[in-house]
């Protein structure tokens, strides 16, 4: 029985892999280098330390990934800033059906907590949503290393078992089923291949869905 729900954030419930995208696009494109999206696919739901080993083995020792990192983060917060955190659909219809069902919440992104914070701040969605915060830079492996799921649901006092993990990238969802939960994946900018979405229990179209899936699988909980 699934007693708890532990949420990936970016790409999951906020709609924001596509700033990010475009952000990264925008740095590239005024430093005079081409980013593939190849490259940004693979860093998706990765740790820090992981994106930057990959980033600069993929342009040999010429770029630096926390340089360009923190100038892509300006053009991040200055679109936030000004038009606040975009949330993905059902969310809001999700975290109140959860709430009213006894359902326990954690949030366990690769992102760290400075960024989190940053994001609470431009929204309605804070600190008391979640019974539970699991930031990247609180875990020495991240995605796709289950270290922050297990985490997650030692925070919430819920065996893996007992919770399911929604997630939107490759890395996430290993990390999800790596961890013995149950994993929801729900896509967002990028896809995952067959042998990922092997790895999942369900395949929703919004967080929306999620609803239906735990009164008794009403919804598609198939792979798609």
């Amino acid at each position: 029985m699934i007693k708890g729900l532990i949420f990936d954030m970016d790409g999951t419930i906020f709609d924001t892999e596509r700033l990010y995208h475009r952000s990264w696009k925008k740095v590239s494109k005024e430093l005079g280098y081409e980013l593939p999206d190849e490259l940004l696919n693979n860093m998706r739901g990765g740790c820090m330390d992981a994106c930057a080993e990959k980033y600069n083995k993929y342009y040999g020792g010429k770029r630096d990934f926390w340089k360009d990192r923190e100038r892509r983060q300006k053009f991040v917060f200055e679109e936030i800033r000004k038009n606040g955190v975009p949330y993905k659909a059902g969310l809001t219809e999700l975290f109140r059906y959860l709430d009213e069902n006894g359902y326990k919440k954690a949030l366990a992104t690769s992102t760290y907590r400075d960024m989190v914070d940053f994001y609470f701040e431009n929204c309605d969605i804070g600190e008391r949503d979640f019974d539970c915060i699991m930031t990247g830079d609180l875990v020495k492996n991240g995605k796709p290393a289950p270290d922050i799921f297990l985490m997650a649901a030692e925070g919430l006092k819920l065996s893996p078992g007992e919770c399911a993990v929604v997630e939107d990238s490759q890395n996430g969802i290993k990390a999800g089923h790596a961890s013995g939960a149950s994993v929801i994946y729900i896509p967002d900018l990028e896809g995952v291949t067959e042998d990922e979405e092997n790895l999942v229990t369900a395949k929703l179209e919004t967080l929306g869905d999620i609803i239906a899936w735990l009164e008794g699988g009403k919804g598609d909980t198939s792979c798609m």
